[in-house]
């Protein structure tokens, strides 16, 4: 059955499983699924984990798991399903623009294209649960197919602060996680294109203040990352992001939460969050602790 080995993912993103988390934590996943037999529950399986793969940061692992799955849908319709789903091109197309970043492969920008395509559809067919999901992905396509040097990196931010906005006030605490997360990549990427000269490739120079902004907001968009994970009831995502980044964590408490503002000389913006107050939030996350519980001991 589907069920054991999803159970076991469900129990790793909760924080109910922790040994899945110890950087080898795809291993450990396609050793669970080896007890699926029926095809099609395989290539379900592989799906939920490359949702897994994206929601802990193992991106080689989430390409790899896309090209299997891309590989069977050419068996049948019944497998093809799986990949063209509508549910799933939201996670498919950000693992498209991951493999496009890294290998330039123009296949998968058409690829990429073609799942946010569908989520246009969607919306134009009259979904009103898929808007920021679109937001993000059009702000990562930008910072994906632009060069680096002609990137707006103030207004990048402001536009994934727009889609994390969205997420959270649409309910998709997961959504606005995975958001805050990729901004902060985002300006962790735009810090290491700069040579110890101070110089972008391409031949534009960043200056100290911008890379102090870059920093600082990575480390605001990683705790912000980790608080909506908390919220959302997956501790386990959260302890994995703060294990994989521990360098943004180190400017906060343990018990430091809500949002920051954060000013340049050039740029000003307020990164708040948008949930409840600490109180709120501790309810909300003593609720979903509870149901987590009732569905394991069912």
């Amino acid at each position: 059955s589907i069920c054991t080995p999803i159970a076991q993912l469900v129990r790793c993103l909760t924080g109910h499983d922790d040994t899945m988390f110890d950087g080898l934590a795809m291993t450990r996943v396609k050793t669970v699924g080896g007890s699926v037999q029926s095809i099609h529950d395989q290539q379900a399986f592989k799906a939920y984990s490359l949702q897994f793969a994206l929601m802990t940061r193992e991106y080689d692992s989430s390409i790899t798991l896309y090209e299997e799955l891309k590989d069977s849908s050419q068996g049948g319709l019944e497998t093809s399903s799986i990949i063209y789903s509508h549910g799933r091109a939201f996670p498919f197309c950000l693992v498209c623009l991951w493999g496009y970043r890294t290998t330039r492969k123009r296949r998968y920008k058409v690829e990429a294209t073609k799942f946010k395509s569908t989520l246009e559809h969607l919306i134009h067919a009259g979904s009103i649960c898929v808007g920021h999901k679109l937001q993000l992905l059009d702000v990562e396509l930008m910072v994906t197919v632009t060069r680096r040097h002609k990137l707006d990196v103030y207004e990048c931010i402001r536009l994934y602060d727009q889609s994390i906005s969205a997420a959270v006030k649409a309910g998709y605490l997961q959504d606005g996680a995975l958001a805050c997360c990729l901004c902060a990549e985002f300006c962790i990427r735009s810090m290491t294109t700069t040579t110890k000269s101070g110089r972008i490739r391409g031949g534009s120079t960043a200056s100290g203040e911008k890379k102090d902004f870059l920093s600082v907001t990575a480390s605001t968009k990683m705790k912000k990352s980790y608080e909506l994970f908390q919220d959302w009831g997956a501790d386990g995502a959260a302890r994995c992001l703060r294990r994989r980044y521990p360098t943004y964590f180190d400017v906060f408490d343990d018990d430091e939460l809500g949002g920051s503002t954060t000013t340049t000389k050039n740029n000003s913006y307020t990164s708040s969050s948008t949930m409840t107050s600490h109180r709120g939030r501790t309810r909300y996350r003593e609720s979903i602790t509870e149901r987590h519980k009732t569905l394991l001991l069912n």
